[in-house]
């Protein structure tokens, strides 16, 4: 998805992902994660490791469990006053993954929604 920022504005960018998520793994280790990107910049709260990872999930061995999962993330968004056209286009990319090679992870039914509220 893509959000415009006005010309010269700053603005607060939240976004909401929402799905059926299910993660089936080894309990001890695994895991299921995802991320928001807004023009390729993490948005908040992310790790101090630069991943960005949110534990959206635990793994489950065995059965398969399909669960709400919901995620949150913040940032500051920019469109320089000197821009060539009224607005800045800002890329939303929701990214997910699992950091163990026999951890699978299934999103579904996906809700993304985001807001701007400006600053300046």
């Amino acid at each position: 998805m893509t959000v415009q920022v006005p010309k010269g504005t700053t603005a607060h960018l939240t976004v909401w992902v929402n799905a059926e998520v299910r993660c089936k793994g080894p309990s001890d280790t695994g895991w299921c994660g995802g991320r928001v990107l807004a023009d390729g910049q993490l948005l908040r709260p992310s790790n101090e490791d630069g991943s960005g990872d949110f534990a959206w999930d635990s793994a489950e061995p065995g059965v398969w469990r399909w669960h709400s999962g919901s995620m949150i993330r913040t940032g500051i968004v920019r469109c320089p006053a000197d821009y060539a056209t009224a607005n800045c286009d800002k890329k939303i990319t929701v990214q997910v993954n699992t950091p163990n090679s026999n951890t699978d992870f299934w999103v579904d039914d996906t809700i993304v929604r985001a807001e701007l509220i400006r600053n300046s």
